[in-house]
């Protein structure tokens, strides 16, 4: 359903509602060539063209985005958590040394594979919860000092931007370029979080 009303908001030239379905699509389906292929073409569309590295955690955040769901990341870390902890009861009561070496091997890999999903998970739950991704759905929006018209205008920003959400004060909503220091108040219906 997001990739077809991105699909729709694309071609009715509404840059911030596509980029906003076609990346809630892209978190239920992560590896889907179709929504990445259009994703990418109307990134390259908008007209602000904003390169952020971002800290060590927004990037495991966004390599684990890309390839697993959060529910699949989830189970996934659950499952290795289980087989680690079998391994770890095989391995103490075995006593023939040829099969406790294979058992021990076999731990060292799960235990690294486990260490590597919980950290991808523990990274995409701190992002999602500290700095929840948003699209600016307004054709164009001036960012603002402070949360209100009577402030002084920042910079503008267009439809299609990827920011993160702040703090809220009525009718007005702080955001922020990601990986930027960057930040300023735009009205709350001029942009959308990703999250529903």
């Amino acid at each position: 359903v997001f990739y077809n009303l991105g699909n729709a908001y694309f071609k009715n030239g509404d840059l911030g509602r596509a980029i906003l379905n076609y990346r809630r699509a892209a978190q239920l389906s992560p590896r889907d060539a179709d929504i990445r292929a259009n994703l990418a073409l109307a990134r390259s569309k908008t007209v602000d063209n904003i390169q952020s590295s971002g800290s060590v955690i927004t990037q495991i955040a966004a390599f684990s985005e890309n390839w697993f769901t959060l529910n699949e990341l989830a189970w996934a870390t659950l499952g290795l958590w289980v087989l680690l902890a079998a391994l770890v009861i095989l391995h103490s009561r075995l006593y023939r040394p040829k099969l406790r070496n294979l058992v021990q091997y076999t731990l060292a890999v799960v235990t690294a594979i486990f260490v590597a999903g919980a950290v991808m998970l523990a990274g995409r739950l701190i992002v999602s919860r500290s700095q929840p991704p948003a699209i600016i759905v307004a054709e164009t929006v001036d960012v603002t000092s402070g949360p209100g018209e009577q402030y002084v205008t920042e910079y503008t920003l267009h439809g299609g931007t990827e920011v993160v959400l702040g703090e809220t004060r009525g009718k007005w909503v702080r955001i922020a370029l990601p990986g930027n220091q960057l930040q300023g108040w735009v009205p709350a219906d001029a942009v959308a979080a990703i999250a529903n």
